[in-house]
Order: C-alpha cells, then sequence, then structure tokens
C-alpha cells in the first residue's frame, strides 16, 4: 500500500489508504501458442512508483478451465 516519491531531492514513503490502494488484475486472453509471448510482454512492466503501487497482476485464460496469473512486484518491494 505503499508508493514512492521525492519532495526537495529527498525521497518518502507515503502509506495509501485501504480503499486506495485495491490490486486490480486485469484479465486477458491467450492461448498456448502465445502464452510464453503475453508472459513475457507483461512482465518487464515499468511502474510509476509516485502513483501506483508496486505491484501488478494479469490474469491469461488459456482455455476453458485453464488461467495462468502472472505478478510482477517491483524490487523495492521485493
Amino acid at each position: 500500500r505503499t508508493v514512492f516519491g521525492e519532495a526537495d531531492g529527498q525521497p518518502y514513503q507515503r502509506v495509501l489508504g485501504v480503499e486506495e490502494a485495491g490490486v486490480e488484475v486485469a484479465v486477458r486472453k491467450s492461448s498456448a501458442e502465445t502464452l510464453d509471448a503475453d508472459v513475457e510482454s507483461v512482465s518487464g512492466y515499468a511502474f510509476d512508483l509516485e502513483s501506483e503501487i508496486p505491484l501488478r497482476a494479469w490474469l491469461f485464460e488459456v482455455g476453458v478451465d485453464e488461467f495462468v496469473l502472472v505478478a510482477v512486484v517491483h524490487h523495492i518491494a521485493g
């Protein structure tokens, strides 16, 4: 629930309230043939640490009963 900013050249942390800090899970269609490329495309997500928490998630629907969850955490939070 923390974002990281800078004021007057000094870094700071701001803990967001629960209502501000939700993690959205983007749902996308994929296939067995494109899954590797799809995962690679989201795994390089560039965070804006001043305005968003350092966690993102994508759920790829590969088949009727097959899903792959990709969670990316910025190293500042890992």
